[in-house]
């Protein structure tokens, strides 16, 4: 059929090994071929050949698709970014200390309110009522306990002091180049107790630490879920830069928790 029309099929050979010699794009170089394909077909009708119309490639079509998906993400983007920077009414208030460089980033709300140790009624989980010289011990051991700890990486001394119905067991933090692995000192105290007298009943503990702010340091999440395993009692926390001291129980530090009675 090529040569009744006056012309040979290598043409088109031809034309693609002249379009890569060029070194074209590769989608500018699809398109010329079939461009070229489009004109060998309208010179090969046979008859009231009509004007072909010049068609669009898959790789056109593809490319329109892209920059209109393109533009959609665009400004989807641009109305999030705009979302995000109008203050919405659904968002839950936060009280945030507007002095710079304060130690707290957000108010910590405490349930109970410091207290000078000698004016305290403090209970254990019975009801019992620990006299006053056993909680001044309490409060002095974990202090003097700041210096035992092992805190070769934050530098962060903490010490406690816990009383059970066996007697008064000493804990500090122990860390560990394996971040992870470091152990506070309410759980090496908590573990003490155990290792040498079994499970028996925890009737306070008092934590100290090396912290240079006015503030009571709580413990850790960990060490809430930890101390909740073995039930409700008093956690007496100090401040270096102040003589009272903040006692709080520990399904307080710790609401709504995950303890022995959900098994």
């Amino acid at each position: 059929m090529g040569r009744e029309h006056g012309f040979q099929r290598p043409a088109e050979s031809f034309a693609i090994t002249k379009a890569k010699r060029v070194h074209l794009p590769d989608r500018l170089f699809e398109r010329r071929i079939n461009n070229f394909r489009l004109f060998l077909v309208s010179k090969i009708s046979i008859s009231n050949p009509a004007p072909v119309e010049r068609g669009v490639s898959e790789v056109d079509k593809a490319s329109k698709s892209s920059a209109k998906l393109l533009k959609a993400q665009n400004a989807a983007d641009y109305h999030l970014e705009v979302e995000l920077k109008e203050p919405s009414d659904q968002q839950l208030p936060r009280e945030v200390f507007s002095k710079p460089n304060s130690v707290n980033a957000f108010s910590k709300r405490m349930v109970n309110e410091p207290v000078i140790l000698e004016e305290a009624e403090v209970r254990d989980q019975q009801g019992e009522v620990i006299s006053m010289a056993v909680l001044q011990d309490m409060v002095s051991k974990a202090k003097q306990n700041l210096e035992k700890a092992y805190c070769t990486y934050s530098k962060f001394h903490v010490g406690a002091s816990l009383l059970t119905t066996k007697g008064q067991f000493d804990g500090v933090n122990v860390e560990n180049a394996s971040y992870g692995l470091t152990i506070c000192a309410e759980r090496s105290a908590m573990c003490s107790a155990i290792s040498q007298h079994g499970k028996h009943e925890f009737r306070a503990i008092a934590i100290a630490t090396t912290s240079p702010h006015d503030t009571w340091a709580a413990p850790c999440g960990a060490c809430r879920q930890f101390l909740v395993e073995f039930g409700d009692f008093p956690v007496i926390l100090t401040n270096n830069k102040d003589e009272k001291v903040k006692i709080i129980k520990t399904k307080e530090l710790l609401p709504d928790c995950f303890c022995p009675d959900d098994m």
